[in-house]
């Protein structure tokens, strides 16, 4: 296969060899911070999961929040093909690229574009097909791609991709990238889900950023994203992306949450669910750091 994407951060984010990495991930499962256990399938209760918010630091960082996540997509018919997108932290390219065709490597595996759905997606006006730039350096959609082979291997099913990475966040293109998801969710026979990539609040010396006097860089990140995880629940991306720009939360992938929340507002049945909240203080990080990361399902 000619488009082929190969990893750019095995070995830094996560473990480069396919016996390590599958270690790796049953850590983050079994972590005392993961769900506890390696997911299966449920054969009753399944509710229809629409989407789920995962963060993208290193494995031994932010993989055992990630793994609530994964495990919430394992139990309730693991799907046909997942839409993940994330943001582009180069800041290059176009406003929304998807990669249109080919597959991702992987330590466990290839992983392959659903080009059908990649190719509708290309169609409209608010995503372009571009390749070049879903192939750079780019940890928000390959930290995720472990835990989707990992877990179709484990659990027998394949799984396809369609890789998408913002560059623009705004309100309106966040929302519009959203509701083609909805379309595409609606007309198809397949089972579809969202994975939105993103990190919570950054804070301390590291990224530029000093808490407010008497608090520390865990308290503050903690506060802020109590603003942020509370408008996701209500499923109100408005009042995210209020929040985002008026009180200065660092959340690095909003735009995709609002394209997911805005997914979940098409279906009035639909609920968001906190999974698990942390800090890297709970997992890796010194005292002068701190990201939030927050695992959240989106059901109906």
């Amino acid at each position: 296969m000619n488009n082929k994407r190969k990893t750019t951060v095995a070995g830094m984010f996560y473990d480069q060899n396919t016996k390590g990495l599958e270690k790796q991930i049953k850590e983050c499962f079994t972590h005392t911070i993961g769900p506890g256990s390696i997911p299966k399938e449920k054969t009753t209760n399944q509710k229809n999961v629409l989407g789920v918010i995962v963060p993208h630091a290193g494995l031994p960082c932010s993989g055992p929040f990630a793994a609530h996540s994964f495990n919430t997509l394992a139990e309730h018919r693991f799907p046909d093909t997942i839409i993940l997108i994330g943001p582009n932290h180069s800041g290059m390219g176009p406003a929304i690229a998807v990669d249109p065709k080919g597959e991702w490597e992987t330590p466990l595996g290839p992983l392959a574009i659903d080009e059908h759905l990649a190719a509708k997606l290309a169609s409209t006006d608010a995503i372009t097909a571009d390749a070049s730039t879903l192939h750079q350096q780019e940890n928000s959609l390959e930290v995720q791609l472990p835990f989707i082979k990992f877990l179709s291997n484990q659990l027998n099913k394949r799984c396809s991709i369609v890789p998408l990475v913002m560059t623009q966040q705004d309100l309106e293109t966040s929302k519009q990238v959203g509701e083609e998801f909805a379309k595409i969710i609606n007309n198809e026979q397949k089972n579809i889900a969202i994975v939105a990539s993103s990190d919570f609040s950054h804070e301390g010396y590291s990224y530029g950023r000093v808490p407010p006097s008497g608090l520390t860089a865990d308290d503050f990140a903690r506060k802020q994203d109590k603003y942020a995880l509370d408008a996701i629940q209500q499923k109100n991306p408005d009042l995210l992306f209020e929040h985002i720009q008026n009180k200065g939360i660092s959340m690095c992938g909003y735009g995709p949450v609002i394209s997911l929340l805005t997914v979940a507002k098409q279906y009035s049945d639909s609920s968001v669910e906190l999974l698990k909240y942390g800090t890297s203080h709970d997992t890796c990080s010194d005292s002068n750091t701190c990201v939030g990361y927050g695992a959240l399902a989106v059901t109906k």
